[in-house]
């Protein structure tokens, strides 16, 4: 996966286009903690369900998002982009006042990639997301943003050699532009800028759109306000019962849960203890006091532990 996101940094700065790239998570991976099955496109939108993956880009401010699979039945991957890459509707760019198209900027942003397949795949589904084009033409089954926005195929012939070399570019649609080639065909990694296959002009044209998706920043805030009582002393023995509340503390992701913890005692470190769906808890002390503190959680992040702590005592004899 690393080397695959490598592989797409590579095609575009050779590319030459102008708006820079950000991988983020290119060293380790994040797990959905889901399974996805079936063909291409049921994968597709069964990742475009996750709750998980949409807290996962929202968490890390991600435009595009790629989600590595297993088990397609009937392609290496998929990227829809609706408006840009479409066969029912006309591919268009339609800017804002701000000179950007977002229209697609919450339902094109998943490109899915089985890991079983080639180093390439990464960089060519990627590249549907920005626009680019298969080698075949505009118009019919494939329109594309622009009539020339489609790969090249390029061809070059070294007679005193005997030789017959096609080139391809990381947005062809397969091998088979290159069936007559005498040696196998060699994939260049960058997008086409060959007049009439220009896939560098409609990534070029979208890039900065693309990085417009998400630009509020995540805010994932520490609980406040830690406040709490005692219910009953001995209740039951050896226990002194406590019941302690917070307050979310400002995010601007939705919290999935939160989880307590715990120092026994008071000056020790702090170990985990349990988790609440909302924003009270009962605790349970004996033997020692205890201080409590609380971080909240979305599905795939945590935030610090709280600033402040409640003191939960213990008097029972």
């Amino acid at each position: 996966m690393k080397t695959a996101l490598n592989y797409f940094d590579g095609v575009w700065n050779n590319s030459g286009i102008i708006t820079p790239v950000n991988i983020l998570n290119n060293q380790n991976s994040i797990p959905l903690n889901a399974s996805l099955i079936g063909s291409s496109v049921a994968q597709h939108q069964q990742a475009e369900g996750l709750q998980s993956l949409m807290d996962l880009r929202n968490n890390h401010g991600a435009d595009v998002v790629v989600v590595f699979t297993s088990g397609m039945t009937d392609a290496s991957g998929i990227a829809p982009t609706q408006y840009w890459i479409n066969s029912s509707i006309p591919t268009t760019f339609v800017p804002n006042g701000s000179g950007v198209d977002l229209r697609v900027k919450e339902d094109g942003y998943i490109a899915l990639v089985d890991i079983n397949c080639d180093l390439d795949v990464t960089a060519h589904e990627l590249g549907h997301l920005f626009g680019a084009g298969h080698v075949t033409g505009s118009g019919g089954g494939h329109p594309y943003l622009f009539d020339d926005s489609h790969a090249d195929a390029l061809y070059a012939n070294i007679p005193q050699l005997n030789i017959f070399i096609n080139y391809r570019t990381v947005v062809s649609d397969s091998d088979a532009e290159c069936a007559n080639q005498v040696f196998p065909c060699q994939l260049q990694q960058n997008f086409s800028g060959r007049p009439d296959h220009d896939n560098k002009k409609a990534v070029q044209t979208t890039a900065l759109s693309v990085a417009n998706y998400r630009q509020t920043p995540v805010i994932l805030a520490s609980p406040t306000n830690l406040w709490g009582y005692l219910v009953g002393s001995c209740s039951p023995p050896p226990y002194d019962h406590h019941r302690i509340f917070w307050s979310e503390g400002g995010s601007n992701v939705a919290i999935n849960h939160y989880e307590i913890f715990y120092s026994q005692p008071p000056t020790g470190s702090y170990i985990y203890g349990w988790t609440r769906s909302f924003e009270s808890t009962d605790a349970y002390v004996a033997g020692l006091d205890a201080s409590v503190k609380v971080r909240a959680c979305t599905t795939t992040l945590c935030s610090n532990l709280s600033a402040g702590s409640y003191l939960a005592t213990w008097g029972c004899d």
